[in-house]
């Protein structure tokens, strides 16, 4: 049910937010889609958010225009389907909350919904976390999946 629910957000170009444990898939329910996505033609890019993050701080040493903050948003902005995994795991700085922020809205503006977030968390812990701008675009346009089922990691 969760595939067919990732897979119809993307088609209907939402942005999908996975919730859940540790080990209950949402990292291989994302790949799924992405090389889906990928089958179809579409450019696909997989993210740890805090890989993400390292990479926009990277541009704070370098002053060319391509690695610039604004060349790293247009590049993510203009991804087919963004995955950005581990949204529960980084600073949760300001600088952070607002770069998360501008790549799903310039997303969204662009008409390039596809995006999935993955998060650790439960739902009103990833309400918190990734704020009111997000929480708006994905009541508006996307989902939010509940992996709710134990851990495939766990022995049983």
């Amino acid at each position: 049910k969760a595939y067919r629910e990732i897979l119809e957000a993307i088609t209907n170009g939402e942005t999908a937010i996975l919730l859940g444990a540790r080990g209950t898939g949402k990292t291989a329910l994302a790949v799924c889609a992405l090389r889906s996505a990928a089958f179809q033609g579409r450019t696909v890019h997989h993210v740890d958010a805090a890989d993400l993050f390292a990479e926009f701080r990277q541009t704070f040493r370098n002053e060319e225009a391509s690695d610039s903050e604004m060349g790293l948003i247009a590049w993510y902005t203009e991804v087919g389907l963004l995955a950005i995994d581990e949204t529960h795991d980084r600073g949760h700085t300001e600088y952070e909350d607002r770069i998360l922020s501008r790549i799903v809205n310039k997303r969204y503006a662009a008409l390039r919904s596809p995006t999935i977030l993955i998060s650790n968390e439960t739902r009103s812990a990833a309400s918190e976390s990734l704020g009111a701008s997000i929480v708006s675009r994905v009541h508006e346009a996307g989902k939010v999946i509940e992996c709710d089922w134990p851990s495939f990691r766990e022995p049983a």
